[in-house]
């Protein structure tokens, strides 16, 4: 990982994704989506798809939509 950071994501860092999939949920969006813009926005660095992967435990497909779709 490019951020010193257990495999549990850090309590305020989980507040702000918990945040972006509340927002994704009223806009309609996937909860993946969510999570992975809370996650990339709490971010100081940026993560490479197999980083977002590991610290969502999502699978490396929904990580690689929800990117592409984030990005459009």
């Amino acid at each position: 990982m490019s951020e010193a950071e257990p495999s549990r994501l850090a309590s305020w860092r989980q507040s702000v994704i918990d945040f972006f999939v509340r927002a994704a949920d009223l806009l309609g969006m996937p909860r993946s989506y969510g999570e992975i813009y809370g996650l990339l926005y709490s971010s100081e660095t940026p993560l490479q798809l197999s980083e977002v992967v590991e610290l969502l435990g999502i699978s490396k497909g929904s990580a690689s939509q929800g990117l592409r779709a984030l990005r459009q």
